[in-house]
This record gives C-alpha cells, structure tokens and sequence, in this order.
C-alpha cells in the first residue's frame, strides 16, 4: 500500500472521471463515533457502485478527524483504506444481521 496527500482541487482534478462521468455512488454501511468535547473521530464503512451497473466496485472505511466550532463540524482530515482479502471491514462497522 501507499499512501499519499492531495488537497481537495487536487483530489477533484484527479478523480472526476471517475467519480463524476461514470456515476459513482458511495452508501454507508455503519459507523463508530469517538467525542471528546469540541472534537471527534468518524470511522464510517461505506460500499461505493458505479451507477450505470450498479455493481459494488469497492468498501472500505473512512476516516474523519471533525473539529466543533459552536455552530457546525468541521472536516479537518479525511483517510480512508479499502477493504481486501487481508484487510476486511470489521464486523463492528458493518450493518447487523438479524
């Protein structure tokens, strides 16, 4: 795995073929919340489809560093990794089955 920095025009520059002209759609399937005051940490698992399929092309999980202003969060980091045969979404971050 490598990872690697982009800021958001950077982000957009690279990904809108993908994103944009191909339909991609992310759902989320759970999520873990960790607050302490005027901060917190968002583990949310999603499943992302390409929309003109709409096969499931990839999961993961996100992760979201969120800054409290008194009005509104605010997004100040946001990581994420993909789910893979060594590297499974877990169980807590994924809907129950009833």
């Amino acid at each position: 795995m490598k990872a690697r920095t982009s800021d958001y025009q950077e982000y957009l520059d690279e990904s809108d073929d993908f994103l944009v002209k191909q339909g991609f759609t992310e759902v989320e399937l759970g999520q873990k919340v960790e607050r302490f005051g005027n901060v917190a940490t968002v583990l949310s698992s999603y499943e992302g489809r390409v929309q003109s399929t709409e096969k499931v092309v990839t999961r993961g999980v996100n992760i979201f560093s969120l800054y409290f202003d008194g009005k509104r969060w605010w997004i100040q980091t946001m990581m994420w990794d993909e789910e893979g045969p060594g590297n499974p979404i877990p169980a807590e971050l994924l809907p129950s089955k009833k």
